[in-house]
């Protein structure tokens, strides 16, 4: 029953979920000062899949850019890289999906 009154905070800076201690107001990771205000504030921290899929799609658009104005042959590659990337970025998702269901399946 101790565990349900444990108050949880998530740190904005570096996304860490941590119990509260008043006595010790900062996080563990990167020391940021961590008020009352934060606790049961759970902000959505960005995946790794999302953060691949943004970069993938930013890239293609880059080589796009260079197909049209610079070198057909090397934004191809390019192209086929980022495309890459993007489908690589489910099977990322995936892992990160299995990680959360352990962990939920831990507690």
């Amino acid at each position: 029953m101790e565990e349900s009154n444990k108050k949880i905070v998530v740190c904005p800076n570096c996304g860490v979920e941590q119990e509260y201690n008043p006595e010790f107001p900062y996080c563990k990771r990167c020391g940021l000062f961590l008020s009352e205000s934060l606790l049961n504030k759970k902000e959505e921290v960005s995946s790794t899949k999302e953060t691949v899929r943004g970069g993938a799609i930013l890239l293609f658009l880059i080589f796009v850019l260079i197909f049209i104005f610079y070198s057909r042959f090397y934004a191809s590659i390019g192209m086929v890289f980022t495309v890459l990337l993007y489908i690589t970025s489910f099977f990322i998702g995936r892992r990160e999906d299995v990680k959360e269901k352990k962990k939920e399946e831990d507690s």
